[in-house]
């Protein structure tokens, strides 16, 4: 049985813009290997126990992927600071989780630490993320997003 290709034209897309999103995950991905690979290997040749390093790297991806919502804010040096701290105490409750917790517990004390470091920025500097809107343009009235069409 032959299994069916994707339909390119289908999603809008050309066969060449399917080929070249595809080469840039893979040089993503290749990047990303690269990167935390290099981090251990510094960690080997420094003789930083991999726990640590482990811990900086939760820590970057996090600061990542919160960053980017809250573009601008970083100007203020307080919040700066305070946000450099949470990344911190971020890749210490990780590891802390992997030691001494079984993964059914991770979730929720995730949770809680996001809702507790959102939290404080919020009620400290009055700083919320940024809403990111659908590329489709689903936004209702109010402000939120649906999926529904009407």
């Amino acid at each position: 049985m032959q299994k069916k290709a994707l339909n390119t034209e289908r999603l809008g897309k050309s066969s060449m813009t399917a080929i070249l999103d595809k080469i840039l995950l893979l040089g993503a991905a290749s990047l990303t290997i690269a990167t935390f690979g290099t981090v251990f290997l510094l960690g080997e040749i420094y003789h930083v126990n991999p726990i640590w390093s482990f811990c900086a790297i939760n820590s970057i991806v996090l600061a990542l992927i919160i960053g980017k919502d809250l573009k601008g804010k970083f100007k203020n040096r307080k919040f700066l600071l305070f946000f450099t701290m949470w990344m911190i105490v971020h890749g210490v409750v990780v590891v802390a989780l992997m030691r001494w917790f079984s993964i059914v517990y991770w979730p929720g004390f995730l949770a809680l630490e996001l809702f507790i470091g959102f939290g404080i920025s919020y009620w400290v500097f009055g700083v919320l993320p940024e809403r990111r809107k659908p590329k489709d343009g689903n936004s209702g009235k109010d402000g939120t997003f649906s999926d529904i069409s009407h």
